[in-house]
């Protein structure tokens, strides 16, 4: 009946975000299947642990854990030195020492002393301290900020930012290898400290210089 009860409760609420932000989702691919994988009810705690892949209905703090396929988390996470291949998460996101391959996050999202080499989702703000980012980045957001980061692309959404500036902050010695775009083209980048980039690097957007007094 608990688990049961959750399901519903997780199709309810993709339901009401697809009503917010128009992206279709299909919730069913987040029932849980039988791959010899983890699955958690609750707020869940995990060590030094390896999975095939892992499924947790409730907040979760994972400290060396590895998943080698699938992650669905839906509450908040704090990951420590942690390993995901695929993760989703429905909550706020708090990551030190891990690597991702692919990522989506409905929620705010931390980053620091991260590697991600595939493409990362977002729909909720991003602040990354002392991380590389292979892949593209894809964001919904109105402020994003890097510091002693590597990046990629950037491509910053406004399905619900209309009529908000959305802002980017690159700050001490942040490296932006490829472009930023915004889709809305009201963006404003502010490059602060050591950090690289260059005009033509912007698209939708301007680019605004910080020195320190």
């Amino acid at each position: 009946m608990k688990k049961l009860f959750i399901l519903i409760a997780l199709q309810l609420y993709f339901s009401l975000f697809q009503g917010i932000s128009g992206e279709s989702m299909d919730w069913q691919q987040y029932i849980p299947q039988d791959n010899n994988g983890r699955i958690s009810y609750g707020d869940t705690h995990f060590g030094k642990e390896s999975f095939p892949s892992l499924t947790i209905y409730g907040n979760a703090t994972l400290e060396g854990t590895t998943v080698n396929e699938k992650t669905a988390i839906n509450g908040s996470v704090d990951a420590n030195k942690a390993t995901f291949n695929q993760i989703t998460v429905n909550g706020n996101f708090q990551g030190t020492e891990i690597k991702i391959k692919d990522g989506f996050f409905n929620g705010s999202v931390s980053f620091k002393n991260t590697k991600v080499s595939g493409n990362l989702k977002i729909n909720g703000s991003l602040i990354s301290y002392y991380s590389d980012f292979k892949g593209k980045i894809f964001i919904d957001s109105t402020e994003i900020v890097f510091s002693n980061s590597k990046i990629n692309d950037i491509i910053i959404e406004n399905a619900s930012t209309n009529f908000t500036k959305q802002t980017v902050h690159l700050k001490d010695k942040t490296v932006v290898k490829g472009s930023i775009i915004f889709k809305s083209g009201k963006g404003e980048v502010f490059v602060s400290g050591d950090s690289k980039l260059k005009e033509n690097q912007i698209k939708g957007g301007k680019i605004y210089l910080e020195f320190k007094e």
